[in-house]
Formats: structure tokens, C-alpha cells, sequence
């Protein structure tokens, strides 16, 4: 898992850092988010898929613990995928505006008073589809809904937590088939 997350991180901040050699997206950093963001998006969609897939394959085992295994893999890899796509380009934007280029989070930096003036001297560029997205669409709707968003996921959290308390580990192996179904017929042979 530490894997797939990992690769699914460096391609979306190799995007990110290739953007910045891309002429038109100087000085902009939401162009070169949304850059990387379509770049990296489907790449890792396809990766995580064909993995997650391959994982739920393991759901016709037998075996139960590989039963359990497969299936909790394909859930932890899509959740991968939805996390990495949705908060690391957030957290790759404020690396870059507080902490690249310093030794430590309390240095003053000089690339962010450039960064502004480059902004104020140059303005903002014509924005297209995705960058549009985020930039009016995106932002205004998480402004407007942020509190309800918290509160959901802190519910989630204290449902997840209470039936995870509850969980006991299984005596016996699940019959998902019927004994004298085909399939179980010819698995006993």
C-alpha cells in the first residue's frame, strides 16, 4: 500500500514540478495545479484500478482470510486514490508558498514576496476548463459547505470507531453459495 501511494504522490508532483518549465503557466500557480492535477489524475486511475481489480479477485477465494484480504486491499487502494487526488495538491501548494527552499517553517522566504509581485505585475491569465473549475466553481463551493463537510466526516469517524469496537474475528468461514450449488459442487470435488 505504502508503494501505490507513493508512486500515485510522485506523479502528481512530477507534474507539478514539470509545470514549472511550461512558459505559459509562470507566475500562476493555480494553471500549474490544474496541470498536474489532468496530468497525474488519469495516470494514477489507471494504475489504481487495474490494482484494485486485481485485489478483488481475491473476493472468489475460498479461503476466508484471503476473502477479507482482497477485499479490504481494493477498498484501501480506491480510498488511496480519492485522497491523493483530492488533498495532496493542497498540501504540494503549501510546500511550495512556506516551506521550499528553507530549513525550517520559521524562516522568512523570499520566493513568496517574488511570487506576489510576479502575480500583481503580470495579473491573472485567461483560465480554461479544469483551472476554471477550480478556481470559481471548486473554491466557492468548499467555502460555502465547509462546516457540514466537517461535521459528516466527523459523524463518519464516530460511527467508524464505534462498530470497530464491536468487531469480533469470524468462528467459521462465510457460504456465499448454497452447499449443493454447482460452483461448491465441483470446488468439493
Amino acid at each position: 500500500m505504502l508503494g501505490i501511494g507513493a508512486d500515485n504522490v510522485f506523479v502528481y508532483f512530477d507534474g507539478y514540478k514539470q509545470s514549472k518549465q511550461i512558459k505559459e503557466f509562470e507566475g500562476c500557480q493555480k494553471r500549474r495545479v490544474a496541470y498536474a492535477f489532468k496530468r497525474s489524475a488519469r495516470a494514477t486511475a489507471q494504475t489504481s484500478s487495474t490494482t484494485c481489480v486485481a485485489f478483488l479477485a481475491n473476493a472468489f477465494s475460498p479461503i476466508m482470510p484471503i476473502q477479507s484480504f482482497g477485499i479490504y486491499s481494493a477498498i484501501i487502494i480506491a480510498a488511496n486514490y480519492f485522497l491523493i487526488i483530492t488533498l495532496f495538491p493542497s498540501v504540494v501548494v503549501w510546500y511550495e508558498n512556506n516551506l521550499e527552499g528553507k530549513c525550517c517553517p520559521c524562516q522568512k522566504s523570499a520566493k513568496k514576496e517574488e511570487h506576489i509581485e510576479a502575480q500583481v505585475s503580470g495579473g491573472d491569465p485567461e483560465f480554461e476548463g479544469i483551472e476554471k473549475f477550480f478556481e470559481y466553481t471548486w473554491n466557492s463551493m468548499i467555502e460555502k459547505i465547509k462546516y457540514p463537510v466537517i461535521a459528516v466526516f466527523l459523524i463518519w469517524i464516530i460511527v467508524a470507531l464505534t462498530f470497530a469496537v464491536k468487531l469480533t474475528p469470524l468462528t467459521k468461514q462465510e457460504e456465499f453459495l448454497a452447499e449443493d450449488h454447482p460452483i461448491m459442487e465441483i470446488q468439493n470435488l
